[in-house]
């Protein structure tokens, strides 16, 4: 299976340097067209709302990885999983983010052990847009998406800068670079280049606890892409990344021996490599595109060597994933079709104190999509798979539907439905276990999760990008694994639920845009989560049922002054059950 992969990503990149299409270049005179856009942007004809998040809106949030993007927006919920670690968690219709598929170019990145440090390790410069639609998504992506989807959409080489150069340093002695720039060879190959380091090794104790406030850290990655363009038949782009994290954390004496891992105080230490080499091809029939083949493959490498006050986590993670997928237009472009198969294989390794999984899963599936968005009034969605599952021995159907329908020219009303499911990797997306000196027990043999979602949307513009938008989403979970923080404080337990768990979701949205200097926004959610442990009923622990947010952003009429701010109240969470724990 990994030859196979690799050898289709490697035959992908050099089997259309041959190509000998020729183009004529026709010259026209220069046209600027002027305009102004909002933060985030709607496609307005799709079935799926898909919310755009463009250079307007990730500058509110300049500093410095995607994980510190998301602090003005409405939609993602961005919060700490603890303060040793540093590891940032979202949140999507009140759910935890392992629920939303989030990928890089519509290939999937985010997921298994990358899922701690993830969005940390992605620098905000490298990304052109973020897609975010609510819901389950596209089943050409997948079958992942249970709450939503997060496409994380990277500088093209053809666009880029040809030397881009960004540094940032603050008072806490944080300092990050960023070094990035595209070349054109010839008139169908380009290339870029992206390198960042970040190096925060300041220790902060604000309150006086012997905890350093935020852990210390040097990271390196670097990326390489390139892209083929032949003007006729294919279309082609691939590329390497490849990065190394070291952390430290925990009592501020411990961090000055922080070379010996099993150093007398509390002590974090992770070390985390990781690589990728990714392709994607496609190739048009004819000059019109109306039948298309597209290959995308991925290969990725991560290993995480952890220390927690002494106790080591190794994790190790090889993944493969080959999507093929085919699209034709039925009768005219309004009506697309696409169909295909995917390969995704997943080879883990964990080790945890005296706990030991291993995970050699291969998910072979098949797809097939109607879109109609031809309209103005209406667009449709349809799409379902098949896919198995070899360590459950399990066929997987999943089903996905959306409509959207003009009520008038300027509301618009959005449905959608549909299932997904997934394997839970329990040490990876619960790191906060790790520094709460629990022990861990597995009672039961894990089974995959799988849930439902419904949800509605109603879009109403006022005039230019302003809107006010309402969405109520429902979740239920059919099978999923159960964390549980509740019945002893000296154990966390992990087994399959029995019993009732859902969340039900609802947001309003309002946005204004004043003039080209004044834009505001403000939102109100409504999360009721709530899940079965040991055979009770319970509101989800630290699950905010209220939250608002506000953002004030003006720009200076010459664009030389941008400033935001952005106010978010969180209301009461509920804690974990920590009565068997002694007074003292």
């Amino acid at each position: 299976m990994k030859s196979f992969l690799i050898y289709i990503m490697l035959l992908a990149l050099p089997f259309w340097v041959n190509a000998q299409d020729t183009i004529k270049k026709a010259q026209l005179k220069e046209v600027k067209i002027g305009g102004h856009s909002g933060g985030t942007e709607f496609k307005e004809l799709t079935p799926v709302r898909i919310e755009k998040m463009n250079h307007y809106e990730l500058q509110k949030n300049a500093c410095c990885n995607l994980a510190e993007s998301f602090e003005s927006s409405p939609t993602v919920e961005v919060s700490f999983s603890n303060a040793v670690t540093g590891a940032r968690q979202i949140q999507l219709l009140g759910l935890s983010g392992v629920y939303v598929q989030q990928v890089t170019d519509l290939l999937p990145s985010i997921r298994g052990l990358n899922y701690t440090f993830g969005l940390d390790q992605i620098p905000a410069t490298q990304a052109d847009a973020i897609y975010v639609n609510k819901g389950p998504g596209s089943v050409v992506n997948g079958f992942e998406s249970m709450t939503g989807l997060i496409d994380i959409e990277l500088q093209k080489p053809e666009k880029m800068p040809r030397l881009f150069v960004n540094a940032y340093l603050n008072s806490q002695r944080r300092s990050e670079l960023n070094l990035q720039g595209a070349k054109a060879l010839g008139q169908r190959w380009n290339t870029a280049l992206f390198t960042h380091f970040n190096h925060s090794q300041f220790e902060t104790d604000a309150n006086k606890d012997h905890l350093v406030d935020g852990p210390l850290n040097k990271q390196f990655s670097f990326m390489n892409r390139w892209k083929y363009n032949s003007y006729r038949h294919v279309e082609a782009q691939f590329g390497i990344k490849g990065l190394v994290d070291q952390k430290y954390g925990g009592q501020t004496k411990a961090i000055q021996v922080a070379d010996k891992p099993y150093a007398p105080a509390f002590l974090f230490s992770a070390l985390t490599k990781h690589a990728e080499l990714f392709s994607k091809t496609s190739y048009n029939f004819d000059e019109h595109g109306d039948r298309s083949i597209g290959v995308q493959a991925l290969a990725t490498f991560h290993q995480v060597d952890a220390y927690y006050g002494g106790r080591a986590y190794i994790g190790k993670q090889f993944s493969e994933y080959l999507n093929l997928i085919y699209q034709t237009k039925l009768k005219t472009e309004s009506h697309i079709l696409r169909s295909g198969l995917s390969v995704l294989a997943d080879q883990v390794d964990e080790r945890y104190v005296d706990q030991s999984i291993r995970l050699n899963q291969t998910i072979p599936g098949v797809f097939s999509e109607y879109t109609y968005a031809g309209s103005e009034k209406y667009a449709v969605l349809l799409g379902m798979r098949l896919d198995y599952q070899n360590t459950n021995q399990r066929i997987y159907f999943t089903p996905r539907a959306h409509f959207k329908y003009s009520l008038t020219k300027t509301t618009s009303v959005r449905l959608s439905a549909g299932t997904g499911f997934r394997t839970a990797f329990i040490f990876a997306e619960n790191p906060q276990l790790f520094v709460s000196r629990r022990q861990v027990q597995i009672t039961t043999p894990l089974l995959p999760e799988h849930a439902r979602n419904i949800g509605i949307n109603i879009t109403q513009k006022i005039k230019q990008e302003s809107h006010l938008s309402v969405d109520v989403f429902r979740t239920d979970f059919m099978q999923q694994v159960i964390a549980d923080y509740d019945l002893n404080p000296h154990y966390v337990l992990f087994y399959n639920l029995s019993g009732k768990s859902y969340s039900t979701y609802v947001q309003a949205e309002l946005y204004l845009e004043l003039n080209e200097q004044w834009h505001t926004r403000f939102a109100y959610k409504y999360n009721d989560v709530k899940c079965t442990y040991h055979g009770v009923l319970l509101e989800k622990a630290l699950n905010a049922k209220h939250r608002a947010l506000g953002n004030i952003a003006y720009d200076s009429k010459d664009k030389h002054w941008k400033v935001d701010f952005t106010a978010q109240w969180l209301s009461k969470q509920r804690l974990p059950d920590f009565s068997l724990n002694p007074v003292a």
